[in-house]
């Protein structure tokens, strides 16, 4: 059996006018890449955090494989992936890489403040 979904033009409108007023945004901006149990409590607190400064975030807790999460986030439209490992959570930092190419550094590591100074 299969099954429908609509959305209707009323309903096209609405989300247009808030998409224009900045109430819902397009595509993801950051996705956490998250991998071991000692980092899931640090990826979702700065998911949380990044969320509170208004960035949008998408967050991975499936335990793939990071080139499947990877896969994910371009899915999502990612402009950033965040990636933390029990490693990273043990050092207290981010690997924060550009999945979208540009003048940025490809790939680099920041702390958790780092990172939160830099998309503030």
């Amino acid at each position: 059996a299969g099954g429908g979904w609509a959305l209707g033009l009323e309903g096209l409108e609405i989300v247009l006018g808030l998409v224009a007023l900045g109430w819902v945004v397009a595509g993801h901006v950051f996705f956490v890449v998250c991998g071991g149990y000692g980092a899931e409590p640090l990826a979702l607190q700065l998911a949380r955090q990044l969320r509170l400064t208004g960035r949008r975030v998408e967050l991975d807790l499936s335990a793939s494989a990071f080139g499947k999460q990877f896969k994910r986030a371009d899915r999502a439209g990612a402009r950033w992936a965040l990636v933390l490992g029990d490693s990273e959570a043990e050092a207290g930092v981010v690997t924060l890489k550009n999945l979208r190419g540009g003048p940025e550094a490809v790939e680099e590591r920041l702390s958790l403040e780092e990172l939160l100074k830099r998309f503030a």
